[in-house]
């Protein structure tokens, strides 16, 4: 439903036309009610969430898996959004071997991932991927100058880490095909990669790629 009013288009947003306005025209269900649910609440309300909220540190004090959050802990609600970070699960020391410390925490990380979604709270993703030359940082006070001005602009199409970044990317696709709830089906997320961009603080921050640049990274 189209409507004009005052010279302004206003489009009427309802659940049998959501997936209309998906751009992936293959989203799942669960996707286009995450959207839909999304631009309903935003009308009145925000979505309080918290980082790693259903991670084991952050349960009960006996660590269960079962255990409340700290929220619910507090307020007698779990938050709304679960955070969660590709840092460790894209680490260049992550084997996917169970003697790898990044392995075990890429597990917890999503097992966290898991129990939150069946708890019905919304999951989002940050990413904070290391510099691709030694793999080691990812704020600029850690980092050489040299790496700092290169960074970036080495894993666009044609640099000397492309190959790598696009190595990184298939796990981050291989996460996101495979995370499924215990209903078995995928679990929609919030993927926001190259958070605080317009700072100098990380390697992809607006002091080191232009804006095309930017661009041309998605």
């Amino acid at each position: 439903r189209i409507s004009v009013k005052d010279g302004i288009k206003v489009v009427g947003l309802t659940p049998g036309t959501a997936k209309s306005y998906m751009t992936d025209k293959n989203a799942t269900d669960e996707t286009v009610a995450l959207f839909y649910n999304l631009k309903n609440i935003a009308k009145t309300s925000f979505i309080v969430g918290q980082m790693d909220a259903m991670t084991a540190r952050y349960l009960q004090a006996d660590a269960s898996a079962s255990g409340d959050t700290d929220m619910k802990k507090t307020v007698g609600y779990d938050p709304g959004m679960n955070g969660a970070d590709f840092m460790f699960i894209t680490d260049d020391q992550n084997d996917g071997t169970s003697s790898s410390w990044y392995y075990n925490q890429e597990k917890i990380i999503l097992e966290g991932v898991k129990k939150a979604y069946d708890r019905g709270m919304i999951n989002t993703f940050s990413w904070h991927l290391r510099e691709p030359f030694e793999g080691k940082f990812f704020n600029t006070n850690q980092m050489t100058a040299t790496a700092k001005k290169d960074a970036f602009k080495s894993i666009l199409v044609g640099g000397v880490n492309h190959a790598y970044y696009k190595k990184k990317l298939d796990k981050v696709a291989d996460v996101f095909n495979n995370l499924r709830g215990s209903d078995g089906k995928l679990i929609p997320v919030i993927f926001r990669p190259w958070h605080e961009f317009d700072g100098d603080w990380f390697w992809w921050g607006a002091a080191y790629s232009t804006p095309a640049e930017f661009k041309q990274n998605f």
